[in-house]
């Protein structure tokens, strides 16, 4: 099976790259400052979609709720998964939103986002 190179100078694999770029980051520090949204992905299969009877409209039948991490999430999240240690500073909502982007940001890499920096405000939502 032939490798996959990066450019036609280098002799390193994609795997290469990305192992060499991990050592890279790791034990590196950054803060990651903006906003911190939760993302929600909803997925649904359009065979089980039925006629509302309260509007005429689609009645979807969900199948599966995602959660992560948004916005500055997302960024800090992917840094951690690098290896660096993130500090995650900015606002998120007083509501429940804001209490699952917390445990997100803490369950994906416990050690690497430290989100004592996020703070909660009762006027801004987490989620639209």
């Amino acid at each position: 099976m032939e490798k996959f190179k990066l450019n036609d100078n280098s002799n390193e694999t994609i795997v290469e790259k990305f192992s060499n770029l991990n050592l890279e980051y790791k034990n590196k520090k950054v803060v990651v400052v903006g906003d911190y949204f939760l993302d929600r992905f909803i997925y649904f299969n359009d065979a089980d979609t039925k006629v509302s009877i309260y509007n005429n409209g689609p009645a979807y039948s969900i199948n599966k709720v995602v959660l992560s991490p948004g916005a500055a999430g997302t960024v800090a999240k992917n840094l951690s998964l690098l290896g660096v240690q993130v500090f995650a500073v900015g606002f998120c909502g007083m509501d429940g939103d804001g209490f699952e982007l917390k445990n997100k940001l803490k369950f994906i890499l416990p050690t690497q986002i430290k989100s004592r920096y996020l703070r909660f405000v009762s006027a801004h939502k987490c989620a639209k």
